[in-house]
């Protein structure tokens, strides 16, 4: 069960982010510059391969 605020919150429709900014950053960079493939990337930080793919291919169209 969540907490009332979660409740709260989905009611005001307002998004709740599960990863920082610095982190998709983060990511993003380590995916630039390591040269390994997005779904390698984000299975070394535990994090979802579609996660990461979004917000890869968000911060290529910026």
């Amino acid at each position: 069960m969540l907490p009332t605020w979660c409740y709260f919150l989905w009611n005001l429709k307002i998004p709740v982010s599960r990863y920082p900014r610095s982190n998709k950053r983060d990511a993003i960079a380590l995916v630039n510059s390591s040269g390994k493939t997005v779904t390698a990337v984000a299975r070394e930080l535990g994090i979802s391969s579609e996660s990461l793919r979004g917000w890869f291919r968000k911060a290529k169209a910026d």
